[in-house]
Formats: structure tokens, C-alpha cells, sequence
């Protein structure tokens, strides 16, 4: 049947997507779900960008740690430094909700055109 396979092949492409960031792992739904929804929306590159910018934003000034490369590829130094930060997940989720936010105001600064979906974007902008 047509529709068994088509949900079969859209729950397999979700199911990627959250196995991409090893959102599994996470003892934050709040924050996997945050990221799941960016990568649903904005790809996983931008998800992953925003994480590197959240990481760096709380870095204090690279005393912690130094700054990320803000590249959208969640290899091995993003993927380790992300797990070690297990106490700032509530932080990063706020952050990266910030970022999406500012991201799509961006979008509308550079194409008005865009204005008709902002209430639909901005139902997706909240923390928790």
C-alpha cells in the first residue's frame, strides 16, 4: 500500500535526522526536540551552526575552551565538547531558540516578500 510506504519512508528520514546529532543520548528533551525542529525547519547544517555558536557563546571568552569552528558540521571536537556540557543544556537550548529567532527576522530584512510567515515561524520560537 502506498501510504504504509510513505509513512515508512517519512519516518526514516525523521528518524536520520535525529540519529544525526545522536539526539538519543541527550538527557534534555527539551533541547532535542529544540534542535530536531531546527533541522526539520532550517536543515541540519543550520542546527548545528547555531549549536557551535551556543558552545562558543558560553566558552567564556575561550578560557574554557576555544572557540568552534561556526561550520554547521557536527564532527568529532562539536560532538565531544556538545556532551561535556551536559550542565548547560538548558543554556544552549535558550540560545539556540535566540539564534533561530534573529534568523528568521534576518530573512525578513533581506526579503520583505517573507513577512507572511512570520506568525507561522514564530510559533516555533519558545524555550521549554
Amino acid at each position: 500500500d502506498f501510504q504504509i510506504a510513505l509513512r515508512f519512508h517519512v519516518a526514516a528520514f525523521y528518524k536520520k535526522l535525529w540519529d544525526s546529532l545522536d539526539l538519543d543520548t541527550l538527557d534534555n528533551q527539551p533541547l532535542a526536540d529544540e534542535l530536531f525542529d531546527v533541522m526539520v525547519n532550517m536543515g541540519t547544517g543550520r542546527a548545528v551552526r547555531f549549536l557551535q555558536e551556543a558552545l562558543n557563546a558560553l566558552n567564556r571568552n575561550q578560557t574554557l575552551w576555544p572557540d568552534l569552528k561556526v561550520d554547521g558540521d557536527f564532527g568529532p571536537i562539536t560532538r565531544k565538547l556538545f556532551r561535556e556540557q551536559r550542565a548547560e543544556y538548558v543554556t544552549i537550548e535558550k540560545i539556540v531558540v535566540i539564534l533561530r529567532g534573529a534568523f528568521y527576522l534576518e530573512i525578513l530584512r533581506k526579503t520583505p516578500a517573507q513577512e507572511t510567515f512570520i506568525r507561522g515561524w514564530l510559533k516555533r520560537v519558545t524555550v521549554g
